[in-house]
């Protein structure tokens, strides 16, 4: 998962970058078909956290010093907060994940 959504992600922020600076706020984005939710939170160059299986508020509350120095993403994976889960549990297993 992280190696497919990952990079589509950073080229969504990129895209939005170059157009302007990263706003604060709350975004989605589709990645491989579902919708994948991220809040921007700070000011500096961009800094991004998460997990393979865990929603973003545990690292919104203990990296929130960063935000003096980082512009912070904090992304949902798939299945978590409003992220979209995906149609099978199959697809979260490693060799999905990998491939």
């Amino acid at each position: 998962m992280i190696s497919r959504i990952l990079p589509l992600l950073l080229l969504h922020l990129f895209a939005n970058t170059c157009k302007s600076q990263l706003k604060p706020g709350k975004f989605s984005a589709i990645i491989d078909g579902l919708k994948i939710t991220y809040t921007v939170k700070g000011n500096g160059p961009v800094m991004m956290a998460g997990h393979l299986n865990s929603g973003a508020i545990g690292y919104q509350l203990r990296l929130e010093p960063m935000e003096k120095y980082f512009t912070m993403v904090y992304y949902n994976p798939r299945g978590t907060a409003d992220s979209d889960a995906p149609a099978t549990i199959r697809e979260y297993e490693f060799e999905y994940l990998v491939r």
